[in-house]
């Protein structure tokens, strides 16, 4: 049994929502295939079908008159750029959150010097600044690969971009973090 999402439901009875079941019961698999290309959280990607969702009711009357092929196509396209979308606005606020800055702290054992702490926060402090003077791929890329723990080919494909390339802004990035940080 499939359970519709909430937007469809919440739909007044009629043609529109009709229609919008009938193309989520067909197309809800390649929905959710889609989502999970671009992130592995069971709740991000629910989200993420739904402002889909929310897409093409918004824009039902110009899907009403889609071929088969290009509605898949669009559906796609729907759903991808929903989830780039939501990966950016989860991005821009993981930058107002420092929660590494915390477990550094807990790491320092507790006779340490009192100035070796400030030092460390210090440091670690630069290096968020740092991180936040990339350019937004690279800031993308340092995230999914440091706070997400994916590998470069798990990048490449929710970018669409080859392994080569995030390798590369990857060691951009560290040479800019470093030049940064050091120059201070």
């Amino acid at each position: 049994m499939i359970i519709l999402p909430s937007v469809i439901l919440a739909m007044p009875a009629g043609d529109d929502r009709d229609y919008m079941t009938w193309l989520y019961e067909q197309h809800h698999r390649l929905m959710f295939a889609t989502a999970w290309k671009y992130t592995r959280d069971k709740h991000a990607v629910e989200d993420i079908v739904s402002d889909s969702c929310v897409a093409l009711i918004q824009k039902i009357s110009t899907i009403r008159e889609m071929e088969s092929i290009k509605l898949r196509a669009y559906i796609v396209a729907t759903v991808r750029n929903t989830a780039l979308n939501h990966l950016d606005k989860q991005q821009r606020a993981n930058q107002h959150v420092v929660p590494v800055a915390d477990e550094k702290m807990n790491r320092v054992p507790d006779g340490a010097d009192i100035q070796r702490r400030v030092e460390l926060k210090e440091e670690l402090s630069d290096v968020w600044a740092a991180i936040s003077s990339l350019s937004a791929t690279e800031q993308r890329v340092m995230q999914m690969r440091y706070s997400q723990n994916l590998s470069d080919d798990e990048i490449a494909v929710r970018l669409g971009v080859s392994e080569d390339s995030i390798r590369k802004y990857v060691s951009r990035a560290r040479a800019h973090i470093r030049a940064i940080v050091y120059a201070r």
